[in-house]
């Protein structure tokens, strides 16, 4: 992983993990929020994600030890769909690792259907750009439309395939 976005330098630490197909930049809204908070908020890219190098492993052991990476102790860790899975897996490998956890729409159960790959897929069928994003989620603010579009670019079905090949058996 390449280093992860830091928002403040509070007291409190709290660790941003995303979801598939997204990146760091996703959590522009909330990073500064929970800095202003008193956290030292910090959000990295996940393995082939973002800013991250590509890899060959994209197995949640691999995707842990990332994350792992970053240390322990913290205080909160919120982690959405993909980055849910990895807290949880974490948290399972080190009691100590986070204080609390906050899981938001957490991929525990991955199936690998077609209907599931179509689904998480469909972003990518249309040009990847700002007035197809905007478009097809009129409500977003615009820089997470913005983001949408950055992190599409980044991770694409090279990522999002692979990774749910490898989630397949996994059952948190």
């Amino acid at each position: 992983m390449i280093g992860p976005l830091v928002y403040g330098d509070g007291d409190r630490r709290i660790l941003l993990l995303h979801g598939i197909s997204s990146n760091a930049n996703g959590w522009w809204r909330l990073g500064p929020d929970l800095a202003a908070a008193g956290f030292t908020v910090v959000a990295p890219d996940l393995r082939a994600h973002g800013r991250s190098p590509a890899v060959t492993d994209y197995s949640i052991e691999a995707y842990r030890d990332d994350v792992l990476g970053l240390g322990s102790g913290w205080d909160v860790v919120l982690g959405h769909s993909l980055g849910g899975s990895i807290a949880v897996v974490c948290q399972a490998t080190d009691p100590g690792w986070a204080r609390s956890l906050v899981l938001e729409d957490p991929a525990l159960v991955l199936v690998s259907t077609p209907e599931v790959m179509q689904w998480l897929l469909q972003d990518y069928r249309s040009p990847i750009d700002i007035e197809t994003i905007r478009a097809a989620y009129p409500e977003w603010h615009p820089n997470d439309v913005t983001a949408k579009v950055e992190a599409l670019r980044q991770a694409g079905p090279h990522v999002v395939e692979p990774t749910m090949q490898a989630f397949e058996a996994v059952d948190l």
